[in-house]
């Protein structure tokens, strides 16, 4: 057996280790070696013999090494010796030796690609996943590797390792169509519409990959709420494919005559192509279609075929429970992931949608137990994490949903998805800097999807920082023009600039994709009491809340075009009938207070906020809010009383921790109170206020110094705030800087 090249590089480098010359003669001078044996004095016979025997034993190695060279280099030497022209010879002889081993080796890479094979008929996708990646750093490996890697990602619920395999593909194999059409399809998943129309585009590079171009064009319309072009473009897919497309196309096709209203070509769609003998997959395709339809019978009737055709096809069984999740019929929901489990063991991604249904069902202790076995076989699956991070929530424990979360960050810190639900749970701490660092990672890792945009606006807009979050609700429609959160969003965004034109264009956007948005009918209704129009504004929040008398939206619009209109005891008289009519509910006593707030009546608007704290006391914003609202009234001693109380209840957070601080600190001077405060702060404070907050207590205690320290350290966080400018500027002056 030929040596490796790895022993080759081993034997060479044990030959050339050599000893260091050997001084010989007085004082270390080299003496010439003889030329020959009549150069040695021959009077001592047995020195003579010894000569002698040293020198045979010094030719017979010399031959000895001649015959190991001849014997692993044997052509070239004797080409060499003879000094005859033997290139041609050798060099065919190593190629036919390089042809050997690499039959050789695609043999054993061929082998392996069939052991995955079975691996993954198995349900035994993580072996299957370890032989495949085995086979990555091979020079043999082809594209097949990747897209068998990425498929089984998919089937694990993994689309963003998915897409690593096969971007690694595509930047290996550049035109390799087969690999960009699997990635564009996968790009669709994320909604990363504009990446997807890029991969479309080379694809249509060769004639018999048009059609997978013109197809995956169409769902890039589809997404982008384009329907004639969606269809348009599937149809003429399907005239220039070079073979019958697969039947999941034609029921794509059939869907999209629905939605434009068009059943008749819909059902022709149907008759034609999809009457004939279907295998497992067609039937899901043909269910899936008319659930899209809304004909319930008919998908009952396909599932049922599916089951009883094939009643060991996991995805059969997977899909028909994803069917029941749907209908919400959870336990059986189970019962089919479950016997899709039996035959895929081991699959995270049931494994996970076994916890989902029991969420659902609101079946604590048997998603307990379900968590507490996929740890135990594996602490650090994420997929059973997720499930417990949401089992904390659902029982209110968002701290541990928290810690849990972080920890699926640790394992797994390349995943996006966990860096924003984390930084939306911080968002609901008030930690919005550690909310702004969760979205801006998951940026960093390539996450295309509007999910962090979503989150980076939401931080901007409760900042008061308004054209940053407009960027960033720029920014996601461009991904997702029909997003309806961040068209009313974005009109909010445009009405707190006073761009009030460009808030009822975006607000005109929301209706049409939605007309039914409750809000949104308030929203136009102050837009027009802003823009100058109080009176018309009046009248339509008036018919509006008749319309709708259950509506607090609209109760709370007619309220505001009152006072508008200056009819304040008219919007007190509407807001006191209906906090009679409904007694529970905090927001009517609220809007109360703060009516009575604009009327001077403070004894009145403090027995309201109170009714509202007592109705609903572990709000931090509503106490934030009230605290805020007493403080701007002097009422110094009842926010220190609110703050205090609700810091008993919940004394880690840390807004309403800031508040108490400033409290002391600023409104009544008393920085000396606070210094427990800011020792707790400065061991969480994450958020600029909170740290200004620290700097402003320095300053009061005349420590300039460390209040310098805090200002900057607010200001790298969020370098606009004017209010951080100017403590910062009180400080250089007190420091003799300017």
């Amino acid at each position: 057996m030929p040596l490796s090249a790895l022993a080759m590089r081993r034997l060479f480098a044990l030959w050339g280790k050599t000893k260091p010359n050997t001084p010989r003669g007085v004082g270390g001078s080299q003496s010439p070696p003889p030329s020959g044996d009549d150069e040695w004095p021959d009077d001592d016979p047995a020195l003579a013999l010894e000569r002698r025997q040293r020198l045979n034993r010094k030719l017979w190695f010399g031959l000895l090494l001649m015959v190991l060279s001849l014997v692993m280099f044997g052509p070239a030497v004797l080409d060499l010796v003879s000094e005859r022209r033997a290139t041609k010879p050798s060099r065919e002889l190593a190629k036919e030796s390089r042809e050997a081993i690499a039959k050789g080796d695609r043999a054993l890479h061929d082998q392996a690609l069939r052991e995955a094979d079975a691996k993954v008929k198995e349900g035994r996708l993580d072996e299957a996943k370890a032989i495949l990646l085995k086979q990555l750093p091979l020079d043999l490996t082809d594209a097949d590797v990747y897209l068998r890697s990425s498929e089984i990602c998919l089937r694990q619920g993994e689309p963003r390792v998915a897409y690593h395999f096969l971007k690694a593909a595509t930047d290996r194999w550049p035109d390799n169509l087969e690999i960009l059409s699997r990635l564009g399809e996968l790009l669709l998943l994320d909604h990363d519409y504009q990446a997807a129309r890029g991969i479309a585009a080379r694809v249509r590079k060769r004639d018999e990959y048009v059609s997978r171009a013109l197809l995956l064009e169409s769902q890039i319309a589809f997404g982008e709420g384009h329907l004639a072009e969606a269809l348009q473009k599937a149809l003429e897919a399907e005239k220039r494919s070079q073979q019958p497309l697969q039947v999941k196309w034609y029921a794509y096709i059939a869907d999209l005559y629905m939605r434009k209203g068009d059943r008749l070509s819909a059902a022709e769609v149907i008759r034609t192509h999809l009457q004939s003998k279907m295998d497992a997959d067609d039937l899901l395709s043909l269910a899936k279609f008319s659930l899209r339809v809304q004909d319930e019978a008919g998908a009952r009737s396909h599932f049922d075929d599916a089951l009883k055709r094939y009643p060991q096809n996991p995805e059969v069984l997977y899909t028909y429970g994803e069917y029941l999740f749907s209908q919400r019929e959870f336990r059986g929901a189970i019962t089919y992931y479950t016997k899709a489990l039996e035959v895929l063991p081991n699959l995270p991604l049931i494994e996970y949608n076994i916890g989902r249904a029991f969420l659902a069902a609101d079946d604590i202790t048997g998603l307990k137990g379900h968590i507490d076995r996929l740890l135990a076989a594996n602490a650090e699956n994420v997929f059973a994490l997720r499930l417990k991070a949401q089992y904390h929530l659902r029982l209110g424990q968002r701290t541990a949903a928290i810690e849990t979360l972080k920890t699926i960050v640790r394992i797994a810190p390349d995943a996006v998805g966990p860096r924003v639900v984390l930084g939306g749970l911080y968002v609901q701490e008030g930690k919005l800097a550690l909310a702004e660092e969760c979205a801006k990672k998951a940026l960093s890792l390539g996450d295309s999807s509007i999910s962090p945009h979503v989150l980076l606006a939401d931080v901007y807009f409760r900042r008061g920082m308004y054209e940053r979050a407009k960027a960033h609700l720029t920014s996601l429609l461009a991904i997702q023009p029909t997003y309806l959160p961040a068209l009313l969003q974005l009109g909010d965004t445009y009405l707190n600039l006073g761009k009030y034109k460009l808030a009822e264009e975006q607000y005109a956007k929301a209706v049409a994709q939605n007309p039914s948005i409750k809000d949104l009918k308030t929203k136009l209704i102050w837009l027009k009491a802003v823009e100058g129009d109080p009176e018309q504004a009046l009248s339509m929040a008036q018919k509006y809340w008749q319309e709708m008398p259950e509506d607090k939206n609209a109760l709370v619009g007619y309220v505001n075009t009152l006072v508008v209109n200056h009819r304040l005891n008219d919007a007190i008289a509407v807001v006191m009938l209906n906090s009679k009519q409904h007694p529970k509910d905090w927001r009517l006593h609220y809007l109360l207070g703060d009516l009575y707030l604009v009327k001077k009546e403070k004894k009145l608007a403090l027995a309201s906020y109170q009714h509202a704290l007592a109705l609903n006391p572990d709000d931090p914003n509503l106490v934030l809010n009230l605290s805020a609202r007493y403080i701007d009234t002097h009422l110094e001693k009842e926010a220190e009383s609110v703050l205090l109380a609700f810091r008993k209840r919940q004394p880690g957070n840390m807004l309403t921790l800031n508040q108490l601080a400033w409290l002391y600190i600023d409104t009544l001077n008393s920085p000396e109170k606070a210094k427990p405060l800011v020792d707790a702060l400065r061991v969480d404070a994450d958020e600029p206020t909170a740290i200004d907050t620290i700097g402003w207590y320095y300053f009061k205690v005349n420590r300039f110094g460390d209040a310098e320290y805090y200002f900057r350290r607010a200001l790298r966080l969020d370098p606009e705030n004017t209010a951080i400018q100017k403590h910062l500027a009180l400080t250089l002056e007190r420091l003799g800087q300017k």
